[in-house]
């Protein structure tokens, strides 16, 4: 129900943690914001529509060493609305596990191996089924190793904000 005079705006916020863990039980974790790009705002839009097709469930996380500045990983350069890939992507992984815990928060994440996804990782993004970026995120460094698992874990939240 809408009051007069009060304009309703869906406000959708992207958080992604990076969580490196290893058989000794160390864990190191890092936290940043995304964006949602213009494909993804379409993906979320047929999604809430009811006309989704298999290919636009959001099913991937994608890893990759770009979104830095040219020479410079320790500078990542901010996601654009009309990105369509990740830069460079090294290894895309299909979504463990799923949850809604309520407050309009989506929860998906998954577990990259010890042999998969080595190297410097600066940055990531949320896939369809069929290919499409939906969300994406550039960093500083998360070096991964073969002695460390990274867990992606992305938050979308959605809030009704009144303008």
């Amino acid at each position: 129900m809408s009051r007069p005079g009060i304009v309703s705006h869906l406000r959708i916020r992207g958080h992604v943690i990076f969580k490196l863990h290893d058989a000794a039980g160390r864990v190191q974790s890092t936290e940043r914001h995304n964006l949602v790009v213009d494909a993804g705002l379409e993906v979320l839009a047929k999604l809430l529509a009811g006309t989704a097709e298999d290919n636009d469930q959001i099913t991937y996380i994608g890893v990759g060493t770009g979104g830095h500045a040219e020479g410079d990983p320790t500078l990542p350069l901010p996601p654009n609305p009309d990105d369509t890939a990740l830069e460079a992507e090294v290894a895309r992984h299909t979504i463990d596990s799923t949850s809604h815990p309520g407050g309009g928060l989506a929860v998906m994440a998954c577990t990259f191996d010890k042999d998969v996804a080595n190297g410097d990782i600066t940055e990531a993004g949320l896939f369809t089924l069929g290919g499409t970026l939906v969300s994406r995120v550039t960093r500083t460094p998360v070096t991964k190793t073969s002695d460390w698992y990274l867990t992606v874990t992305w938050q979308l939240a959605l809030s009704n904000e009144e303008a």
